[in-house]
């Protein structure tokens, strides 16, 4: 082989060949204006091979890199478990600061390598249940992949816009061969780099949102417990989404994401809870416009139908009546109560067996598949996870 092809003989004489995994930057999100809502910052993660460690001074390591030996222990365990001959994850998101000053000492510790990632950095303190965050793969997550893309330690979007979109906001992947002596030193790049593999970055998100409403939806809900959110008609579009009491989700970025996480996961006002996709609400005073379009459609009223609103057997708020009495305009006009649980009651009697029990299932049978024609009870295909 070394005949034929002169490398092999290079890797002989220069020890191994070590493969760099090129983590690219995840695509950035803008809003419907091109505003930035999210970026990234660079950091690097350390990894450690077990079996290339040899015979290091463990206290001077644990004083360059900042931990204690009880930690390095802790590490070094877990690296083990996973696999003495492949990298496994050691510290994550040291700053460009950081590695500059531990990085040139490294080559007295073979066995630890980086490589280039980054966390998110959030513009404005907003959209956090909607965002949703990046965080380390799970266990079940890493077992159950289709394709061998993540490793142990590596990051996924794991909830809202980030995990729906993680396959177009993660980009692809790069791979950089090295060459390596026998004391672990580097001795450039692999054939010039001919087998290396360029990442490609994450590709960017504009969102429907509106900034700008979106700061006025968190302001009006400050120090309340709810959701708002804005719509265009027309095309389905989100323009504000605000679930509150809510979170700044830089908490969820960077090396305190456990500590950050529990915390908000113990808060009892539920702040990690998108109330806009996860809670239930009554459409309320809302529905009586549907309920008016059933019966007018069923012909069970028409506009001219009046109603008296006399409270019974339903509570109704005092208000006036229209020209024509209290007909359905009027009673759309007020919120009448009490006009609408008589359209409610003449929709469900409206089939040959008015007067039976048998005939009010029917009609409420009825009802529901025409109320189910105007989408209630499905799915809206939002983009979004939940």
């Amino acid at each position: 082989m070394q005949v034929i092809d002169e490398s092999y003989q290079l890797i002989g004489d220069t020890g191994s060949i070590q493969k760099q995994v090129q983590i690219p930057l995840r695509g950035q999100i803008y809003d419907r204006n091109g505003k930035l809502i999210v970026a990234n910052v660079p950091v690097y993660d350390m990894f450690v091979t077990p079996r290339k460690v040899k015979k290091i001074d463990t206290l001077l390591f644990c004083n360059l890199v900042g931990i204690d030996r009880v930690m390095f222990d802790t590490l070094m365990t877990k690296a083990k478990k996973f696999s003495k001959i492949r990298p496994s994850l050691f510290l994550r998101q040291l700053s460009q600061e950081d590695y500059a000053h531990i990085s040139d000492a490294m080559i007295d510790y073979p066995g630890f390598h980086f490589e280039i990632s980054s966390f998110r950095r959030y513009e404005y303190p907003t959209m956090a249940n909607t965002l949703g965050y990046v965080g380390e793969i799970s266990e079940k997550q890493f077992l159950e992949q289709e394709e061998p893309y993540y490793r142990q330690g590596d990051y996924i979007g794991l909830s809202g816009l980030e995990k729906y979109y993680e396959d177009d906001l993660r980009g692809e992947r790069g791979i950089k061969f090295l060459m390596m002596n026998v004391k672990g030193e580097m001795k450039g790049s692999y054939q010039n780099g001919e087998q290396d593999i360029t990442a490609v970055v994450g590709k960017n998100l504009y969102t429907g949102i509106d900034l700008d409403v979106q700061l006025l939806a968190d302001s009006l809900l400050k120090d309340k417990v709810g959701s708002v959110i804005a719509i265009e008609p027309k095309t389905g579009e989100i323009i504000a989404m605000v679930s509150a009491p809510t979170y700044d989700p830089a908490l969820l970025s960077g090396r305190n994401f456990s500590k950050n996480y529990k915390e908000l996961s113990q808060n009892p006002y539920k702040p990690l809870l998108n109330r806009v996709t996860q809670s239930s609400y009554r459409p309320g005073s809302t529905f009586k416009m549907l309920q008016a379009a059933i019966a007018l459609q069923d012909g069970v009223i028409d506009q001219y139908s009046t109603f008296p609103c006399n409270k019974h057997p339903i509570n109704c708020h005092s208000h006036g009546y229209g020209p024509h009495g209290n007909d359905v305009r009027n009673a759309v006009q007020n919120s009448c109560n009490s006009y609408f649980y008589n359209v409610f009651r003449r929709i469900m009697l409206n089939n040959p067996k008015e007067n039976s029990f048998e005939g009010a299932v029917l009609g409420l049978n009825a009802w529901h598949d025409k109320v189910a024609r105007w989408g209630f009870g499905t799915k809206l295909g939002i983009d979004l996870p939940s």
